[in-house]
């Protein structure tokens, strides 16, 4: 089992930013903007509310996770949220995604349909079905509905199988659990069962995680056995 040090960081809010102490164990002199961070929460919530409501089993995953593991923090320099679930899940959110009558959540192929307003603090669950049709390099839509070559905006994803997305920028995204090989078919995905999570709490927000076991090999094999350390670079 890892072992999260106790006391490994200290922060102070200056104006609109959180700053890590100098001394602090992973992050010193860090910072992290109000503005973001709340983001952040408010889609870790709105995600793990709707998850519940639908009974879809995830795990915090990739940085959320590495963060949950060293002071249940979110990392002051990630970018997004990152989630994975199983292939019993998937499959909910894919009826969810093909409800007309649930506006929030659709295919990124249906934008131009829905003419869903991203700019705003809505949150909406966009999902790319032919991510699986292609080893993780789906078709990209825009948040206007148009098919584009690359992502210039949080809609136009490919690689996840999923994404909350928040006024346009700010995003979790959803990735799917399977082989070392991105999944071709939803056969190919593995089940993430009720018993492999617990409810914790990311920077004060209830979350769902991976007990403390399948943290330690899941993130060992994403990051190797020193995850713990940060890497020189985010040392000041």
């Amino acid at each position: 089992m890892y072992k999260r040090l106790k006391e490994t960081y200290q922060s102070k809010v200056i104006g609109n930013e959180e700053i890590y102490e100098k001394d602090d164990k992973f992050y010193p002199n860090q910072k992290i903007s109000l503005k973001k961070k709340n983001k952040f929460i408010k889609i870790l919530k709105f995600q793990h509310n709707m998850f519940s409501k639908y009974d879809i089993t995830y795990s915090i995953y990739y940085g959320t996770l590495l963060g949950y593991a060293r002071n249940k923090k979110i990392i002051p320099y990630d970018n997004d949220v990152d989630t994975i679930i199983g292939k019993n899940n998937f499959k909910k959110l894919i009826s969810l995604a093909e409800n007309i009558n649930i506006k929030n959540i659709m295919y990124n192929e249906d934008i131009y349909k829905y003419k869903p307003d991203f700019s705003t603090d809505n949150i909406f669950l966009v999902l790319n079905k032919s991510v699986l049709n292609n080893k993780g390099y789906g078709i990209r839509y825009n948040c206007k509905g148009d098919q584009v070559k690359s992502q210039i905006d949080s809609c136009s994803f490919n690689g996840p199988i999923g994404r909350f997305i928040i006024g346009g920028k700010t995003h979790s995204d959803i990735f799917i659990d399977g082989n070392e090989e991105y999944p071709k078919t939803i056969d190919d995905m593995f089940f993430i069962n009720k018993e492999d999570v617990i409810e914790s709490k990311l920077d004060g927000e209830t979350i769902s995680v991976f007990k403390d076991n399948i943290v330690k090999k899941r993130l060992e094999k994403l990051y190797g056995k020193d995850y713990m350390s940060v890497p020189k670079k985010y040392l000041n």
